[in-house]
């Protein structure tokens, strides 16, 4: 079952995490030639990436993605890549980046991602008030896809109830390829959100989407809160 740590602050927060996602992509490193990492979007990251790119890697040998991404064009303000460009990218240009979302390419990138990137050797997760995570979101139209562990194409496409954008996600099925599990929470509500989870999921139920990843991922998730 994942564990919870909790920090003090957001800062502790975005430190602590970074430093543990920078111990796991070393450790990889020198068993092997290259290592990759997914991060998701929204704010609550960006201090994560900023602590990250202080950490001293071999960049040059790791890759990134994101765990979803809005069909909008990398320079809008709401798409992920842009916030990862601007809080670590721009820190780290060794750091290769395999972008989700690029115009009628969707397939091709998703076979990008299965031949040249997973299995993942950390993943660091979001998850909203309404307990999705990436871009699983409840009522979402290929949700079933997305949550079955059997799926072999790692991008979907998402559309769902109150979502500005089509968005694009990993499968959980991809997220869980990932050695190590990050799940990235603050504030009451969210916590809220997880022990609710945590509880239908202790009595064998699933409910929200957020259930799944918790029953699926075992001890191999860290769930991250501060306040």
């Amino acid at each position: 079952m994942t564990r919870l740590q909790t920090w003090p602050d957001r800062a502790s927060q975005a430190k602590g995490l970074a430093a543990l996602v920078a111990q796991e992509l070393g450790q990889a490193l020198r068993l092997k030639p290259s290592a990759s990492f997914a991060v998701p979007g929204g704010t609550t990251p960006a201090p994560f990436m900023q602590a990250l790119a202080q950490h001293a890697l071999d960049w040059s040998r790791l890759t990134v993605t994101l765990t979803d991404e809005r069909q909008v064009p990398p320079e809008h303000e709401r798409s992920n890549a842009l916030l990862l460009r601007e809080n670590l990218l721009q820190f780290v240009p060794d750091l290769r980046f395999i972008p989700l979302y690029e115009t009628g390419a969707i397939q091709q990138i998703s076979e990008r991602l299965t031949q040249q990137v997973l299995p993942f050797t950390t993943c660091v997760l979001g998850m909203g008030t309404d307990g999705h995570f990436a871009s699983l979101f409840p009522q979402a139209k290929q949700l079933a896809l997305g949550l079955d562990l059997q799926q072999p194409q790692a991008l979907l496409v998402m559309e769902a109830p109150n979502i500005p954008e089509t968005r694009l996600s990993l499968s959980l099925a991809a997220l869980l390829s990932a050695k190590s599990l990050h799940l990235l929470i603050s504030g009451a509500e969210k916590l809220a959100v997880w022990q609710q989870a945590l509880a239908r999921v202790e009595q064998q139920q699933r409910v929200l989407p957020i259930d799944y990843l918790l029953a699926e991922a075992g001890d191999k998730l860290v769930t991250h809160y501060a306040p």
